[in-house]
């Protein structure tokens, strides 16, 4: 009697420890759904904020081309190699030493730079 006592509270406590186990992996998938969840919706709102940051930079770019250009003050564009070359070749050709324009090209030169 004692035996079966004994196997009887044995079965019960495997049988406790199978429940609590299944409860754990239940659990842990309900965590890792929950997860999966979060991390796609990470991902959207991550391609959002890119999509976002793309088009701001690209309008930004647009903004500074059409304010060079409505500017209309014959410097050469930074980002244009040979306009650059060009416009340092004519500064060095340039044999004026009137000093107020030296200032006007180096104020010119200063302006000069990427956007």
């Amino acid at each position: 009697e004692a035996r079966l006592i004994a196997e009887r509270e044995e079965n019960e406590r495997l049988e406790r420890e199978r429940i609590e186990q299944e409860k754990q992996q239940l659990l842990e998938l309900k965590d890792r759904e929950r997860r999966e969840d979060e991390l796609n919706e990470l991902r959207h709102i991550l391609d959002e904020n890119h999509s976002a940051v793309t088009t701001w930079e690209s309008e930004c770019r647009n903004k500074a081309k059409w304010e060079r250009y409505m500017r209309c003050d014959g410097s050469p564009d930074p980002a244009v190699q040979p306009e650059i070359n060009s416009f340092i070749s004519l500064w060095r050709e340039d044999s004026e030493t009137q000093i107020q324009q030296v200032m006007k090209n180096c104020a010119l030169a200063l302006q000069v730079r990427p956007a």
